[in-house]
C-alpha cells in the first residue's frame, strides 16, 4: 500500500506540468506521422515508379522501343559511358553483341550500392529476360549477365557508412548540444546565475551568441571526437565500416568536408536547444521539451537512407537536419550538389538567426526568465 502511495505521489509530480504531459506522451504521437509525411518514401508509387535513367549502347531503338513499351517514363541518355553509372549520371548501361541482326548476348552495367540503379537492373533484366526468352525473329537466346561498376567490399561499405555515419553525426550532435546548452540557461535559472549576466554590460544578443558559440564548440568535439574514434578503429578493424577503413575509403577531403557539414547543423542543435532553454523553468523541463527535437533529429537523419544522393529532390533541402544529412550521404558518394549546398546553409542560417530572435525575446521578457 505504501509503494502504491509512493508511485501514486510521484506519476502526480510528474504530469502536474502540462508542458510535461504535451512533450512526453502527445508529441511522439504527432511528431512521428509528420515526420513520415516529410520524409521521402522510395519508391512510394509502386514497384514501376522510378524513372530509369539508361544508357544503351549505339542508342538501338530497337531496345529502347521494348523498355518504353513496359517503362513509358525511362530516360535514355545519348552519350556516356559505363563510368556514368558510377558517377550517378545514369542508372544502367546496358551493352550487347550481334550476330546476323540477332543480339546474342547483354550485359547490364550498374551500381550496387544505389537503390535506384539497382531496381533499374532488376527491371530492365527482368524484361530482356522475358522478351528474347520467346525466341521471336531477332528475339532469341541471348545471354543476359550483370555487371556492378563497384567492388563488392566497396558497395558493402558504401551501405555501411551512408546509413550510420549521418545518423550517428546528428544524433550525437543533437545529443551534446542541446544538453550543453540547456544547462547554460535553463541551468543558469537553477543557480540563480542568470541575474548576474544580466546585471553586466552585456547585450542581449551578445548574450545569446557565447552561449550558442560555447554549446557549439561542445558539439564540435563531439562531432570530430566520433570521426576520430571511428577512423581509428575501422584502420584496426575495417569491419566495423563494411570492410574498407573510413579515411582509406572517404579520404581526407571527404572527412574535412562532412565535417564542416556536421558542424553547421551543431550550431543550428545549439540555437534551438538555446531557446527551449531559456523557456524552461528548469533543466529537468528543459530535457523534457528537447526531447522532441533530438528524436526529430535523428528520424531526419536517416530520411534518405532509401533514396538515391544523385537524385535528391531540392525541396528536401529545405528541411533542417533533413538537407545535412543528404549532403553527408551525398559527399560519401563523392557527390556535391552546389544549388543543394547552397539551399541548405541558406536555410539553416535563417532558422539559426530565427532562434536568435526568439532568444533574445525571451531574455527582454522577464515573466519567462525569471518564472517559477
Amino acid at each position: 500500500m505504501k509503494l502504491l502511495t509512493i508511485i501514486k505521489k510521484e506519476l502526480i509530480d510528474q504530469v502536474r506540468d502540462k508542458r510535461t504531459i504535451i512533450a512526453a506522451i502527445l508529441m511522439p504521437a504527432i511528431i512521428v506521422p509528420l515526420l513520415l509525411l516529410v520524409i521521402p518514401q522510395d519508391g512510394a508509387g509502386g514497384p514501376d515508379a522510378i524513372a530509369m535513367r539508361i544508357i544503351i549502347q549505339n542508342n538501338d531503338n530497337q531496345l529502347k522501343s521494348l523498355i518504353l513499351a513496359s517503362y513509358a517514363d525511362s530516360d535514355f541518355l545519348k552519350e556516356g559511358t559505363i563510368g556514368s553509372v558510377l558517377n550517378g549520371e545514369a542508372d544502367l548501361y546496358i551493352e550487347y553483341t550481334k550476330a546476323e541482326d540477332r543480339f546474342t548476348s547483354f550485359t547490364f552495367h550498374y551500381d550496387s550500392a544505389r537503390t535506384n540503379s539497382v531496381i533499374s537492373f532488376v527491371h530492365i533484366h527482368d524484361l530482356f529476360d522475358s522478351a528474347f526468352s520467346r525466341l521471336a525473329p531477332g528475339y532469341g537466346g541471348a545471354e543476359l549477365r550483370g555487371s556492378s561498376v563497384r567492388s563488392e567490399i566497396e558497395s558493402r561499405t558504401l551501405h555501411t557508412l551512408a546509413l550510420m555515419l549521418p545518423v550517428f553525426l546528428m544524433v550525437f550532435a543533437a545529443s551534446s548540444t542541446i544538453s550543453s546548452v540547456i544547462d547554460m540557461t535553463a541551468g543558469e535559472k537553477e543557480r540563480l546565475t542568470i541575474e548576474i549576466l544580466l546585471s553586466c554590460s552585456v547585450t542581449p544578443m551578445l548574450l545569446i551568441a557565447g552561449k550558442i558559440i560555447a554549446a557549439s564548440i561542445i558539439g564540435f568535439f563531439s562531432i570530430i571526437s566520433l570521426i576520430t574514434g571511428l577512423s581509428f578503429f575501422s584502420q584496426l578493424s575495417p569491419v566495423i565500416t563494411g570492410g574498407i577503413p573510413l579515411v582509406g575509403f572517404a579520404g581526407f577531403k571527404c572527412l574535412f568536408l562532412i565535417t564542416l557539414m556536421a558542424s553547421f547543423n551543431v550550431v543550428f542543435f545549439a540555437a534551438a536547444g538555446m531557446v527551449i532553454g531559456l523557456y524552461a523553468k528548469s533543466v529537468k523541463e528543459g530535457g523534457i521539451l528537447s526531447l522532441p527535437v533530438i528524436i526529430a533529429g535523428s528520424a531526419l537523419s536517416s530520411g534518405f537512407i532509401g533514396g538515391d544522393p544523385f537524385s535528391g529532390e531540392w525541396i528536401f533541402f529545405l528541411i533542417p537536419v533533413l538537407n545535412f544529412s543528404s549532403l553527408i550521404r551525398s559527399a560519401i558518394f563523392d557527390h556535391y550538389d552546389l544549388l543543394h549546398t547552397l539551399i541548405a546553409f541558406s536555410v539553416n542560417t535563417g532558422w539559426i538567426l530565427f532562434f536568435a530572435a526568439a532568444g533574445g525575446y525571451f531574455i527582454k521578457k522577464g515573466n519567462v526568465i525569471f518564472r517559477s
